[in-house]
């Protein structure tokens, strides 16, 4: 259902999912999204929406724990985004507060798509050099790598 008209959101009309409580507008029922960044969005781009229910409650666009999980995020690829959110909600919020927490479904989201827009590009012939660093995991086998043929 729509948040601000209550009808039906149909799976070929143009909705937007509220990034904080997660319900669904249609795009034309007052979100101020245009055509263009509503297709943009549909092809990857980053939209943030935050619906007029959830701005009047005074939320925050941007939860507190989010620059922290996207620096875990960065610095730990090995780790699970899921893995990272819930260790960083869990130390930084205490347990009484917890109800207030941001969703870990929303952050694990934004965690994921921050990991996927600054992972490096993927190589487009086999004239490349593997960067062993970006990986900063220690038991990445280079040796099993082949050159030319040949067994490095």
């Amino acid at each position: 259902m729509c948040i601000s008209c209550d009808r039906e959101v149909r799976l070929r009309q143009h909705a937007i999912l509220c990034d904080l409580c997660e319900r669904w507008q249609h795009r034309l029922c007052g979100t101020g999204i245009t055509l263009q960044a509503y297709n943009k969005a549909k092809h990857g781009y980053a939209l943030q929406f935050i619906c007029r229910p959830c701005k009047q409650r005074n939320w925050r666009a941007e939860e507190p724990a989010e620059p922290e999980v996207k620096q875990q995020v960065t610095d730990n690829l090995q780790v699970r985004a899921m893995d990272i959110v819930t260790t960083v909600i869990t130390r930084d919020i205490p347990v009484q507060q917890r109800f207030l927490a941001p969703k870990q479904k929303q952050v694990n989201r934004t965690a994921n798509k921050h990991r996927s827009a600054n992972r490096p590009a993927d190589p487009d012939n086999l004239d490349f050099e593997l960067d062993v660093d970006y990986r900063k995991c220690a038991d990445f086998l280079v040796a099993d790598l082949r050159v030319e043929g040949n067994l490095n």
